[in-house]
């Protein structure tokens, strides 16, 4: 294969009921132009390297893998900045994780002509389809409702989840080399939102081209769900923390977007601790006031029967929610 313009990059952990699903998607894309698929997998045990290999020897050059031995995560969370960003020579990236997939087979052109067609552009996304673990549609992640310029105080105020990761794709050149406050947050999807978008100028593509998985087991997402209060606590105080980076990575430009932010995860570490009094408290009403009773009985059930909650949880994951 000639140099790729486009690198696909996709973490995968124990993806192996939904990797290939992720792997067609890519490799349905109609382009213009050459792209490789760059796999990433964190020392899956329930054989998803086996797959990714398969699937390397049918398409001769056109994958690339790094296939762990030892779980890296557990080590440093940031994967990509690590282990893909540096390794990649192409122009472009696009990002999709094992357990999500794209749905349209222009997705990858079409953002990419965005992208040549606007030298300050920084960051282009579409809307997302959100499926539950057995496939089945729940939602569409949608916030505009036609193709528009993405302000950066949506994208501050919307948080983490504003922006569906398997729909991004940017520069390599901004990859390089990643601010400070990037490495601060648990997470690598939301400090790296911000990055781009604070970069140049970010678009939205209305259509959905691509699907999110929600609470996919093995996720992350469920991870935080089955352990106790002390790891979304630190994820939360990490976001803090990040978002305090980035107000001074930018100069305090957005610094009334980022204190809804920040108030955002504060809300969510009272809300972990059950402490109702300081949610009652003015700056949280409006967020208190969206929480059902049945969320309000879990948060007095996990603060006095923890136990209980995690059968729960356990519960709900195991009938895919």
């Amino acid at each position: 294969m000639t140099k790729p313009l486009v690198s696909i990059c996709c973490l995968t952990y124990n993806h192996a009921p939904y990797i290939r699903q992720a792997l067609d998607s890519f490799l349905m894309q109609k382009t213009e132009f050459p792209f490789e698929i760059f796999v990433h997998d964190d020392a899956s045990t329930d054989g998803t390297q086996d797959i990714l290999r398969e699937y390397e020897r049918r398409y001769p050059g056109k994958f690339r893998l790094i296939l762990q031995q030892e779980n890296q995560y557990s080590k440093d969370d940031k994967i990509m900045a690590r282990f893909m960003f540096p390794r990649i020579e192409s122009e472009f990236v696009a990002i999709c994780e094992g357990d999500d997939y794209w749905t349209e087979e222009t997705k990858l052109q079409r953002q990419v002509d965005w992208l040549r067609g606007n030298p300050d552009g920084a960051l282009v996304v579409t809307s997302a389809l959100t499926v539950n673990a057995a496939g089945e549609e729940t939602g569409c992640i949608a916030p505009y409702d036609r193709d528009c310029e993405m302000p950066m105080e949506d994208l501050i105020r919307g948080g983490g989840g504003f922006i569906p990761t398997a729909s991004i794709v940017t520069r390599t050149a901004l990859l390089r080399t990643l601010p400070e406050f990037y490495y601060r947050a648990k997470v690598g999807d939301a400090p790296l939102q911000l990055y781009l978008a604070s970069a140049g100028r970010s678009y939205w593509l209305h259509a959905p081209m691509c699907a999110y998985r929600v609470n996919a087991p093995g996720s992350w997402s469920v991870a935080q769900l089955m352990d106790d209060v002390a790891k979304p606590i630190a994820m939360h105080e990490s976001m803090l923390d990040m978002l305090d980076g980035f107000d001074e990575y930018t100069g305090g430009q957005y610094r009334a977007p980022l204190e809804t932010a920040r108030t955002y995860h504060r809300f969510q570490i009272y809300r972990l601790l059950g402490d109702f009094r300081t949610l009652r408290q003015p700056e949280y009403q409006e967020l208190f006031s969206t929480l059902t009773p049945r969320v309000k009985l879990r948060m007095l059930l996990m603060k006095h029967c923890p136990g209980l909650i995690r059968l729960y949880r356990k519960i709900r994951i195991r009938r895919g929610f």
